[in-house]
């Protein structure tokens, strides 16, 4: 598959948890618990099922185990939840931001490598590293700046690059596999 193809699956499959996330903050700051709680868990679930379905398209040949798929719905769930709170918790800030997306990043891997009983892919596991408090900075700022639905696209559209090109860009640029992510 073409960098681009991985790029635009890889941004299909985030689109639903960035939603998820930056409604369920509109709703949390509006006091409307019900709603944020509802879609943390529509965004994570919808995320997951599309990882699921769509992962094959980015790794031929790979399909996500059931198993990995309800971890992913559920750890997903309760990631999105903690961050949206976080997010709106007066003492975070953009540094606390390096460590919670760090410690978010290798909680997810972690949770992933043991749901598909594989070990930690290093490069996919820097790949999160490196996108998630990077997303938590750009959603803390894009959220007051633009429009909803444009911080979504806008938030999706830079973690998504910057997980396609840690963990498949390598591949592209001649180099060592950086993730534990198959081609044929």
């Amino acid at each position: 598959m073409k960098f681009a193809g991985i790029v635009f699956w890889e941004f299909v499959q985030n689109l639903p948890l960035v939603g998820g996330l930056v409604l369920s903050l509109h709703f949390w700051a509006s006091g409307q618990w019900p709603l944020a709680l509802a879609s943390t868990i529509t965004g994570s679930l919808l995320g997951a099922l599309l990882i699921g379905a769509t992962e094959d398209r980015i790794v031929a040949g790979h399909r996500e185990p059931p198993a990995v798929v309800l971890t992913n719905a559920a750890v997903m769930s309760l990631l999105t939840l903690g961050l949206g709170l976080y997010l709106l918790a007066n003492w975070s800030n953009w540094r606390s931001d390096l460590l919670g997306g760090a410690l978010i990043a290798v909680l997810l891997s972690a949770a992933q490598s043991a749901a598909a009983r594989e070990r930690i892919g290093l490069g996919h596991t820097a790949a999160f590293a490196l996108a998630f408090p990077l997303g938590l900075m750009i959603t803390r700022l894009l959220v007051e700046l633009l429009p909803g639905w444009a911080a979504v696209l806008s938030i999706t559209a830079i973690v998504t690059v910057v997980i396609s090109l840690v963990d498949y860009g390598p591949r592209y640029a001649g180099r060592s596999e950086s993730g534990d992510h198959k081609f044929s």
